[in-house]
């Protein structure tokens, strides 16, 4: 039996991660393995993508896409304080 990620929790996951690493940037492979395995046991990257398509959507994350067509996304640095209020605040918003 697998452990199931609550989205609040994955978007806090990966919002800690770019607080701590701000100049991050990677796949929706790259984040489910390097940023949340190591807090997480299993998170799909079905799950992944759905945070980061609201995250995106909440223009939190920015999305670009490399010279080979790989799309990787980025923390946006102008919204800091709003991040760190979401990772504050356990609730869902």
């Amino acid at each position: 039996m697998h452990a199931r990620v609550k989205h609040d929790e994955l978007t806090r996951l990966i919002l800690r991660y770019l607080i701590h690493h701000p100049d991050a940037c990677d796949t929706i492979e790259g984040i489910t393995h390097w940023w949340v395995t190591r807090e997480v046991i299993e998170v799909k990257i079905e799950e992944v993508s759905d945070v980061l398509t609201v995250l995106l959507r909440q223009d939190l994350v920015l999305k670009k896409t490399a010279v080979n067509s790989v799309v990787m996304y980025t923390i946006n640095k102008a919204k800091l304080d709003e991040i760190k209020e979401i990772i504050a605040n356990p609730l869902d918003r």
